[in-house]
């Protein structure tokens, strides 16, 4: 029989041998926590793994402890990441992450104590590679996850199963007038809905088909228009009490008007992808009616698709962050004095890219004299 003891392994750092009595260790992962208003439970964002820490004391010990002592001194004060031999991890790749706190006492003489404290690194940090998180393709991921979920609600919530032709006709005009206004609205063209042939699953039939014609709309647009949409649909009220027919159309009506909505918000995050803002204000914009209708769609939500919701928010939001990078900054300055472009361009922007149009920009004869009291639009496209 192997006793664990057997198992554990001498203790090193960059084969300087020392002793462990014990180790503190620190794994999990990192997380940010989400309150809302009117909510319960909090949204819970995972950023990832955290890192991976190691911390113990080690001590070196006997007659020649100072030539020990010296030996793991040195070895601490090298560059980059090392080798350290855990007693009970084995050989593992670490850096030092706080400074090393040395002991020595009279009463523990011929022994020397060392606080050390280390992350966990993959590989040494001459060939580690940055990554970016590839913002854009989580994007679209989340939105067409996004999109089955509209799809299976919007099935859930419609009452055409088992209902006679008048309600189906009715809920597939209805169908039909929202993806009209969406188009006019939009300026795109959505797939026809396809005919419900099979009436005992008029719902899913219906809701797949009525996503599908957003998923097909062609060239994603800017994020306004899709979000006029929004303002263009009617608003159907479902009585308290009424016929089962009128009740099943009211309430299909009711669910095909906040699927269009989810479904024009949703698309509206998914062209951020590939849309670049004229300026800063138009961005600024885009944020604001974004999260205006995100909050007013969240309110009726339940949980898992509230979720979802802020999910998709994060990463359009980020994407709309690194795409405003893109945009060029622009400034309307009046000075007193007569003063070179050159001069205008390094004062507001520290670097002089928006030298080079400022004189045809704003119709001046001369860049090196740009005149006193005149509104010059200064550009900066670096």
């Amino acid at each position: 029989m192997t006793y664990w003891r057997e198992t554990l392994l001498p203790a090193s750092f960059r084969n300087v041998d020392f002793f462990i009595n014990s180790s503190d260790d620190e794994m999990g992962r990192r997380t940010v926590v989400h309150e809302f208003p009117m909510r319960q439970n909090p949204y819970v964002e995972d950023m990832g793994f955290i890192t991976r820490k190691i911390a113990f004391s080690a001590y070196v010990i006997g007659k020649d402890y100072f030539d020990k002592r010296t030996a793991l001194e040195n070895a601490l004060n090298e560059k980059g990441s090392g080798t350290l031999i855990h007693p009970y991890y084995g050989s593992i790749l670490v850096a030092l992450s706080s400074p090393v706190k040395v002991q020595h006492t009279a009463e523990n003489g011929g022994m020397c104590i060392f606080t050390l404290e280390f992350v966990r690194v993959d590989s040494d940090s001459k060939s580690q590679v940055s990554a970016k998180p590839n913002i854009a393709h989580q994007l679209t991921q989340k939105s067409n996850s996004l999109f089955d979920k509209i799809e299976a609600k919007l099935a859930k919530a419609l009452q055409l199963d088992g209902m006679i032709a008048h309600v189906h006709d009715k809920v597939m005009g209805f169908a039909g007038d929202c993806l009209t206004k969406f188009e006019n609205t939009a300026s795109m063209v959505t797939k026809p809905l396809t005919k419900i042939e099979n009436m005992a699953h008029a719902n899913t039939g219906l809701a797949h088909s009525f996503v599908d014609s957003f998923r097909s709309a062609g060239e994603q647009k800017s994020p306004q228009t899709y979000l006029a949409a929004t303002k263009e649909l009617p608003k159907i009220e479902v009585p308290d009490f009424a016929g089962t027919s009128t009740l099943a159309i009211k309430k299909s009506e009711k669910a095909l008007e906040t699927a269009t909505k989810e479904l024009c918000v949703v698309s509206s995050m998914q062209s951020l992808v590939n849309y670049i803002p004229e300026t800063r204000q138009e961005a600024k914009i885009i944020r604001k009616n974004l999260v205006f209708l995100l909050d007013e769609l969240s309110f009726d939500a339940n949980d898992e698709f509230f979720q979802k919701l802020i999910e998709l928010r994060v990463l359009a939001m980020r994407q709309l962050a690194e795409n405003l990078g893109k945009v060029p900054q622009v400034l309307m300055v009046t000075h007193q004095k007569a003063r070179t472009a050159l001069d205008i361009s390094w004062f507001y922007f520290a670097d002089i890219s928006a030298e080079s149009n400022m004189a045809s920009r704003n119709d001046i004869e001369h860049p090196g004299f740009l005149p006193a009291g005149v509104n010059i639009e200064v550009v900066n496209n670096a």
